[in-house]
């Protein structure tokens, strides 16, 4: 089923090889996420940089396959192209190791690219891709550019350093909705400095200092829980049989995103993009194939976790 009205729509940050083994997997959360908004019908654009390596090359090689555009990947002359070491645990939950000093850590500025348009309907960005100062700095000048109508701040926080505050805090002051998962909803007050506040304080306080209006809390296979400006949501999730979650978060939100673009329901948008995440967790690699019909008939025929949102208790889970 096409789409009423067609978006465009960038991911900002890493590409890269997903490594199982001996299969690779295209991957990186902001590029997972513009290629699942491509597989839903709408423009998906990649922001990144690869290297000049046959690693690069096969990404070029793969996004040509799939016709997604690859104007906006910078190739960089010196450094690899990046990969992820990925290993599965019994319950098809991954575990990463990531390259360092790749190419996705060297952005050059993208705000001065003259291809670049005006304004994307939405736009993704996270931390890994902050972690070097170089692209940290071209990341930002971007962003503060305000080169969106709706910004994402899609946390990944999969490293903590001495740099991993301030990242959070320029992200949030120039996101409008906040992602996370269960994982990173424990952590991120103990990085703000904000233990002791229950949960609901905490992300209400959290709202209100950054302007955000919606934030965004993936709860694995429980479903997900939203805070907006109008009060809580609760959508639980599918039962399915899995095999890998990789990449299950980045259709969650591009999910999300292309409906909530439409003026959908916050309930709707949020069972749509649970569909989703649920139907790439019973595949393997971060984009499998699919189609928009089988979202359709996941959610009408597999029955749901039981689950309210009173019985979500995100400290103590």
């Amino acid at each position: 089923m096409a789409p009423s009205h067609s978006f465009t729509i960038a991911g900002l940050g890493e590409i890269l090889w997903d490594i199982y083994g001996t299969q690779r997997h295209l991957g990186g959360a902001p590029a997972n996420f513009a290629l699942h908004v491509n597989r839903l019908g709408h423009e998906g654009v990649i922001m990144s940089k690869i290297g000049d390596d046959e690693d690069g090359r096969k990404i070029l090689q793969t996004l040509n396959e799939r016709k997604v555009a690859i104007d906006r990947i910078q190739i960089d002359p010196v450094k690899p192209t990046g990969t992820v070491t990925v290993s599965l645990n019994a319950k098809g939950k991954p575990n990463f190791l990531c390259s360092r000093e790749v190419a996705f850590d060297y952005f050059d500025d993208f705000s001065v690219a003259n291809h670049t348009p005006e304004k994307f309907d939405a736009l993704l960005f996270g931390t890994l891709a902050q972690r070097n100062r170089v692209s940290r700095r071209s990341i930002r000048n971007f962003i503060s550019a305000g080169p969106a109508q709706k910004v994402i701040f899609d946390a990944n926080l999969r490293e903590i350093n001495a740099t991993t505050q301030n990242i959070v805090q320029f992200s949030l002051q120039h996101a409008d909705i906040l992602k996370l998962n269960d994982d990173e909803a424990k952590l991120l007050p103990r990085l703000l400095n904000k233990q002791g506040e229950n949960e609901k304080g905490f992300f209400r306080d959290l709202m209100d200092t950054y302007g955000l209006e919606l934030v965004l809390v993936t709860l694995g296979e429980k479903g997900v829980w939203a805070m907006g400006r109008n009060g809580d949501v609760f959508a639980p999730g599918y039962r399915i049989p899995v095999v890998d979650t990789t990449g299950a978060g980045d259709g969650f939100i591009a999910a999300f995103i292309t409906t909530y673009l439409q003026n959908k329901r916050l309930a709707y948008c949020l069972d749509f993009a649970n569909a989703l995440g649920a139907l790439i967790a019973t595949r393997q690699g971060a984009v499998p194939e699919y189609d928009q019909d089988e979202i359709f008939r996941l959610m009408e025929s597999s029955p749901k976790v039981r689950g309210e949102l009173a019985q979500i208790n995100l400290w103590n889970r």
